[in-house]
């Protein structure tokens, strides 16, 4: 690696724990599920309509995970969301080369 140059492995390692700061929270039994901003959820009810499992609800104007393990991490309740509350982290794992 040239003098100077960032470690690749490194990089991908520190931007994964910055942004993602927490979202091991996010996931139910080993298996993750989407974040839900309440600040930013609206109430629409579109996330809930569009998700195939039946994983999601609205209680108290607000969308939640109502069923973690029922849910698939397919992302139509991400794509789907006219305000960005919903975000699916994802895990980076990086093996380090020998």
């Amino acid at each position: 690696m040239p003098q100077g140059a960032a470690n690749p492995t490194k990089v991908v390692e520190m931007a994964s724990q910055r942004e993602y700061d927490g979202a091991m929270d996010s996931f139910s039994e080993d298996r993750p599920v989407p974040i839900i901003d309440p600040a930013l959820c609206d109430g629409c009810g579109l996330c809930v309509r569009a998700c195939p499992s039946h994983a999601l609800a609205l209680e108290h104007g607000k969308a939640i995970v109502a069923r973690p393990n029922a849910c698939q991490y397919d992302g139509y309740c991400e794509m789907i969301c006219p305000v960005q509350a919903i975000s699916r982290p994802f895990l980076i794992i990086t093996i380090p080369q020998e």
